[in-house]
Formats: structure tokens, sequence, C-alpha cells
């Protein structure tokens, strides 16, 4: 939506890309890293479980091409786990046209899972916890497959450019929490657990909590600015992370019968390093 009611928000990097048309937003730094708690799940008794090493660049994504194809996968469209599972089918040769895909929220596809309909699905944490709790196992997640997902900070970018300070200030006090994160994980567990009760409206355990917050790793300040930093005339790590996104849906696009040039957003979306930069000068003092 564009931003009306909001200034700052923190998204995953798909739908950001994706739905930036004409939005003029700057991408200001980096939540969390999704890569490991974005899963695709199957039954237990699924074939596509006892594939291994079918393709030997991605010797941990389970699977073949035969065991795949033809089966019923619920996936939330236009998501941070739908771009997963294109890249887990790209591993097999395979294209969206040759499986059957529902589009449905995680919690609406935990339903269906419960109900034992379909071969599997798609999706992020904490529903896919509740998955693996119904007995369906992991075949591959995001990292597995190439698939880099970050949740990311955007910014209006008039409101950015008028608010420089006050941008910059609102990343480093993040970045005071991304340092807890890091060197003292117990004491954020407790809040954790209130707000996947907000989120999901379900109640999960603090061994839970835990392990779900390691799974979604923070990046401090120079290792966020190494990731939006251009080296000359070479983009940034998020410019080049921008870029794949936009060709790949401009890709699936065709395969569907729906063409969009998503690459025409490209100027929509602007990773800067600009805020950081200064958020580190604020840290610093």
């Amino acid at each position: 939506t564009e931003p009306t009611n909001w200034d700052v928000c923190a998204v995953s990097a798909v739908p950001a890309a994706i739905y930036s048309e004409s939005l003029n937003l700057d991408v200001i730094g980096i939540a969390n890293d999704e890569s490991v708690s974005n899963d695709i799940l199957v039954r237990a008794d699924s074939k596509i479980i006892d594939e291994h090493d079918w393709n030997m660049d991605f010797p941990d994504a389970k699977g073949s091409p035969d065991t795949i194809r033809d089966k019923t996968y619920f996936i939330r469209k236009d998501t941070s786990s739908f771009y997963t599972f294109l890249c887990w089918l790209e591993i097999f040769g395979l294209t969206l046209n040759e499986v059957n895909y529902v589009d449905a929220l995680p919690s609406d596809a935990v339903n269906k899972l419960y109900e034992n309909k379909g071969e599997g699905a798609a999706m992020w944490s904490p529903h896919s916890f509740d998955a693996q709790r119904l007995g369906y196992v992991e075949v591959a997640n995001a990292e597995q497959v190439g698939a880099y997902v970050p949740m990311i900070f955007i910014a209006d970018r008039e409101f950015a450019t008028h608010n420089k300070p006050l941008i910059a200030k609102f990343l480093a006090m993040y970045l005071r929490a991304v340092e807890v994160q890091k060197n003292d994980l117990e004491s954020l567990v407790k809040p954790y657990q209130d707000f996947l009760r907000k989120y999901s409206g379900k109640k999960y355990d603090a061994e839970f909590c835990r392990y779900d917050l390691q799974k979604h790793p923070v990046y401090s300040i120079d290792r966020q600015l190494a990731a939006f930093t251009n080296r000359g005339n070479r983009p940034s790590a998020m410019e080049k992370l921008k870029r794949k996104l936009l060709n790949k849906f401009t890709l699936i696009s065709l395969d569907l019968g729906e063409p969009k040039n998503y690459m025409a957003n490209s100027y929509d979306l602007n990773p800067t390093d600009a805020y950081l930069k200064e958020a580190k000068r604020f840290i610093a003092n």
C-alpha cells in the first residue's frame, strides 16, 4: 500500500521489490535474515523426502522432478516463501506450471495440512513450526535453495529525505537491539512470546521462542554497511538482490501467462547506505 499512514516499516524484501512500483521507497536497513525460517514442508510419507543429491549444487535440497511434479502445495503468493518455492522448483528444472499451487495464508495452509490435503506447503515461522508439529517434514529452506530473503526496513523517500537525522536515530536504536539479540538473547524471549501471541493468536513456549530467535539472524552496523555500499562501479549486495528478485518475478509472470515487467520498478526501490552511515555516527557518539 502507499505510504500514507506510515513513514518507515519492516517488510520482506520480496513484496517490497515487486510491489514498489511508483511508491518511491528507500531501503534503509536490514531487520533480520529469514533465509533459514522459510521452509518447504511435505507429508511424512512423501517420496520427496527420500530423494537426496539430485542437484549436486544444492545438496541439502530434497526432491526430484518426478516426486515433485503434479503435486498440490499451499503457498502465499508473492511472499518470501513463494520465492523460496520457485527457487526449489528451479533446482529440479521445474516451473510453476508443472505443479498445482494454491494461494493460501500460512495459517490457512496449516489447516489444510491438518486435514491431510495436498503434498505440502511453503511457509515461514512460526507457522512452519505448527506444520512440523503435525508431522510434516522440512525438505528445504530458503538458504538451502539459494534464496536470500531478508526482512528489510523501507522508508517513504520524501519523508526520509526531509528527516534524515530521525531515520538515522531510528536505525541506531534498532541496532542497539541487534546487539542485545547477539549478546543477551535470553532477555528477548519473554517479549518475543508476547509478540507471537499478538501476531499469531497462539501461545508459544519459551523453548520455541529461544529457538526461533536463533533462526532469525541479525546484522551489526558494519555488516549492514557492507551489504549496502557500492564498490566502485559494482552494485551493492542489496542492489543485486533487488535486481535478482525483479528479474525472477518478470520471468515467472511470463510462465503464468500474465506478463509484467517488474524490472520497471528498479528505480522505485532504492537501497541506500546514507542512513546507516549517519546511524553509525550516532552509535559512535
